[in-house]
């Protein structure tokens, strides 16, 4: 408790600052006093980055030059961070703007839970609101959309891929054999770039539960960074030859 209540009272007296041959040296630690910042804007979109960069200009900034690089970070699949470059003697970034894909924000009930079994009828509305269409997605859903319920029951499985019964008409079934593993083209990243396709294990079980696994190792995220650099470079090709703007 004394400890304490010295050590503060040391910390409340003035701070002794000694020149020894050219080398400045302290008593105690010395802080730069924080620079005003703009504040951040937020959004949930690409386009408004590039309108950001190309109609705002330095007119709302009139504190930096022309000379004043733009840095856009492609931090993850889903964000995206525009920076300055450093702009003044205590080498400060600004961060103009971030954006975060929408999906990010939705509470874990509407996004598509990978790994887990749940019914046939939960599972294909997932499949029609949370995947583009692909060749895939389509036999799935076909497959799950005329699903017996006993079907899982007594299904062909060598591992690696299922066969369930289903109804192909008013009174009759068929087998038919479950794409495993199958390409799908899930909503992961901006609405902008061309949703990157990954290849997923779908499985089976009793009581027509159904569920998808990824099968890609997380490679998906380096192939949307990928396309939002390539879109970037794209919308903003001029600033980016004149190296105003840096792409990461």
């Amino acid at each position: 408790m004394l400890k304490s209540l010295f050590e503060y009272v040391v910390g409340l007296s003035k701070a002794n600052v000694v020149t020894i041959d050219g080398t400045v040296y302290t008593d105690k630690p010395l802080h730069l006093p924080e620079m005003p910042t703009i504040e951040t804007l937020r959004t949930d979109n690409l386009s408004s980055i590039v309108n950001f960069i190309k109609n705002a200009g330095d007119a709302d900034l009139n504190y930096l030059d022309d000379t004043v690089q733009k840095i856009i970070h492609v931090e993850d699949a889903g964000k995206v961070n525009l920076y300055s470059s450093v702009c003044n003697e205590y080498m400060d970034r600004q961060k103009f703007m971030t954006a975060e894909w929408a999906g990010n924000k939705f509470p874990s009930g509407n996004k598509f839970p990978f790994g887990q079994f749940m019914d046939a009828e939960k599972f294909n509305i997932l499949l029609q609101t949370c995947f583009m269409e692909t060749d895939d997605l389509k036999v799935i859903q076909q497959v799950v959309g005329n699903l017996r319920d006993e079907a899982v029951q007594s299904y062909g499985d060598d591992g690696v891929s299922q066969s369930v019964t289903i109804r192909t008409g008013i009174a009759t079934v068929g087998q038919v054999r479950v794409p495993s593993p199958a390409k799908l083209r899930p909503y992961r990243t901006f609405l902008e770039v061309e949703q990157p396709a990954s290849l997923f294990i779908l499985r089976m079980r009793e009581g027509g539960q159904c569920a998808l696994f990824e099968a890609d190792g997380g490679l998906w995220r380096e192939t949307a960074r990928k396309n939002i650099r390539n879109y970037f470079e794209f919308e903003l090709a001029e600033m980016v030859e004149a190296h105003k703007v840096v792409i990461l």
